[in-house]
């Protein structure tokens, strides 16, 4: 595999947030390995694997997703980066890294627009350069905070702005929520529409459970995925899902005398061994139809089911034991299922 720079470590669901920043490195000259480069047909797991340990740096972004309990892959990437000592973690939301993760300082990105010359872009890359080069990262350069002369007909427009924002309108929250960095503090105080935490985490734990999505919209009847929660439960179907279970059935006591005429004791038993498990098979052959498939004779003899005799021609070996057909069993059940 040939060598690449950069492997971006993200959550699926801050794919749109991360592009920029993948090509932003790209342009920089940097060469990026992240999931969307995957083949049709690879084996993903290996092969994100293989690029994981390859890479000379893996840029680690943390949002809101990728901190949370939908962020457990990230969090493994960061922790093979981190003993290799190539994580370069940056930031696109107001949070705090995973523990384990807060000894190395993260990048701050929350406010970047995308701009190539942005001094917090500059500091991605100057990062990502020192560690493909094997030195240490240089100190970020400080982001100059803004300043500007408000005139008296702007300063209206800023109280106007505010008090429409805090009342909401035309929408102005959900405007400025969608900004990105902005949804951990609307979610904080309630602004815009974007789900409370406790709706959150809730919404996030459904999985199709039709009485989970009923509860949950008596404890958020008027939350944000109220109306998806119920447009789910009023969609319930009967899903019909059928299991296989192995189990052992049928069998039950099989004698089976022994040739006679064999030098040796072992051979004799060994044959009649033979003979026995032939016959059961033959028994459970019966159970491959219906609700039973795959089914496998089981015979264990125990020490006093054997009788063996020498006699003047050899050996004869008679067994007398009990044997199951070890097969798989079909179950069949109807499951409410809400998409």
């Amino acid at each position: 595999m040939s060598e690449i720079d950069i492997f971006v470590s993200y959550s699926q669901d801050d794919r749109d947030r991360v592009a920029p920043l993948v090509e932003g490195l790209r342009a920089a000259g940097l060469r990026v390995w992240w999931d969307q480069n995957l083949p049709g047909g690879d084996n993903w797991h290996s092969t994100i694997q293989a690029h994981l340990e390859d890479a000379k740096c893996v840029v680690v972004v943390w949002t809101e997703t990728s901190v949370s309990s939908r962020g457990g892959f990230v969090r493994e990437e960061a922790g093979v980066a981190r003993d290799r000592g190539v994580l370069l973690p940056v930031r696109l939301d107001t949070v705090n890294p995973p523990l384990g993760f807060r000894e190395i300082q993260a990048l701050n990105l929350v406010n970047w627009s995308g701009g190539s010359k942005d001094t917090g872009f500059l500091n991605v890359v100057a990062a990502a350069k020192a560690l493909t080069e094997g030195r240490a990262r240089p100190r970020p350069a400080v982001v100059p905070r803004l300043r500007a002369r408000v005139s008296a007909g702007a300063a209206l427009a800023l109280v106007a702005g505010l008090i429409g924002f805090f009342a909401d309108v035309a929408s102005m929250q959900d405007a400025a929520c969608a900004i990105p960095g902005a949804r951990g503090a609307c979610q904080r105080f309630g602004w815009g529409h974007v789900a409370s935490a406790a709706e959150e985490k809730a919404w996030l734990a459904l999985k199709g459970d039709c009485e989970g999505l009923r509860s949950f919209v008596r404890e958020f009847p008027r939350g944000v995925y109220a109306e998806e929660a119920d447009r789910r439960t009023r969609n319930a179907q009967k899903d019909r899902r059928e299991t296989w279970t192995k189990t052992e059935v049928g069998g039950g006591p099989l004698s089976v005398a022994g040739i006679k005429g064999r030098s040796k004791e072992a051979e004799a038993r060994s044959d009649t061994l033979a003979r026995v498990v032939s016959e059961a098979a033959r028994v459970c052959a019966g159970f491959d139809k219906g609700d039973f498939r795959n089914p496998t004779p089981v015979v264990n003899p125990q020490p006093g089911d054997w009788t063996c005799t020498q006699l003047n021609d050899g050996f004869r070996c008679d067994l007398g034991t009990r044997v199951t057909c070890a097969v798989e069993m079909r179950a069949v059940r109807e499951e409410e299922v809400c998409r």
